[in-house]
């Protein structure tokens, strides 16, 4: 009875009614800036930090930061002037002691050629079996079967590691967190698939709006329990009257606040939702 009475109150429909307008505005802008940022990490799918020379204990430690959902480990070698990651593939058919050619050495690399590769000062000779369309990063990676892989990784112990991200946008906070558990710092490799990549200033504008909408939802909630403070006064003699205790009586202040809070979060993501469902 206490809380219907309150809300058949004018002044509370209309503060509700902003309130609901508001945190519903809100809610949208948290809705898209998530739509928004995955639509970013799909730009950024291929981009990674890239860690050279890391032995299998510093891998350990890294490994379970989060927000690192893959990797991908190589060696280093080099082909001529050229350094080269070499990297396992058991998707393609590739013989023994021949590896693929990246369509980055083209130009350099012919097929059915021996080449030799010198890794940690060993030189290796290997077929150059065909070319492939490279498209993961930034390196000139050299792909070889299981078998040859495991007999080059004798030669060295130090890797080479891609670590792909399920958010790009932490890029830096993630490569600080590695660098301070061992001592290295990431190569950061940005690659973005597509004709818009400046996505600094939209995340910066969904900051501010989302700012911006807490404080005056904020502004306008603490407006509203004055007045609900302020419009009781005369009913809360009353209920002295009546007996109750002022314990009961915050109580009951504490209920009709509670109360339009909790409805106005409930009714604003209900109506969020909705026009995300249809808009975004």
């Amino acid at each position: 009875m206490i809380l219907k009475s309150f809300y058949r109150k004018s002044t509370t429909k209309n503060f509700f009614a902003i309130l609901v307008l508001i945190f519903t505005f809100f809610a949208i802008l948290i809705f898209s800036n998530k739509e928004y940022i995955l639509k970013v990490n799909k730009q950024y799918k291929n981009s990674a930090l890239i860690l050279e020379d890391i032995d299998e204990k510093e891998y350990e430690k890294i490994i379970n930061i989060s927000g690192i959902i893959e990797t991908v480990e190589g060696i280093k070698g080099v082909i001529g002037t050229r350094t080269v990651m070499i990297k396992m593939e058991d998707s393609v058919d590739i013989k023994n002691d021949n590896f693929l050619v990246p369509s980055s050495l083209q130009e350099i690399i012919n097929q059915n050629e021996v080449y030799a590769i010198i890794i940690d000062k060993e030189t290796v000779k290997l077929t150059a079996q065909e070319y492939y369309n490279q498209d993961t990063s930034g390196e000139d990676i050299i792909k070889v079967n299981k078998a040859t892989y495991q007999k080059l990784t004798k030669i060295v112990n130090k890797r080479i590691y891609f670590l792909f991200l399920d958010n790009w946008l932490l890029k830096d906070t993630i490569a600080n967190k590695i660098k301070s558990n061992i001592s290295v710092e990431p190569i950061i490799f940005e690659h973005c698939e597509g004709n818009n990549c400046n996505f600094n200033d939209v995340i910066l504008m969904f900051t501010i709006f989302k700012i911006l909408a807490i404080a005056i939802f904020l502004i306008i909630f603490v407006l509203s329990v004055v007045n609900l403070v302020n419009e009781d006064k005369e009913i809360n003699k009353l209920y002295k009257y009546l007996g109750f205790k002022s314990t009961q009586i915050y109580f009951i202040l504490i209920k009709k606040i509670g109360s339009l809070l909790i409805f106005t979060i409930i009714a604003g993501i209900i109506i969020a939702l909705i026009i995300s469902f249809i808009f975004i």
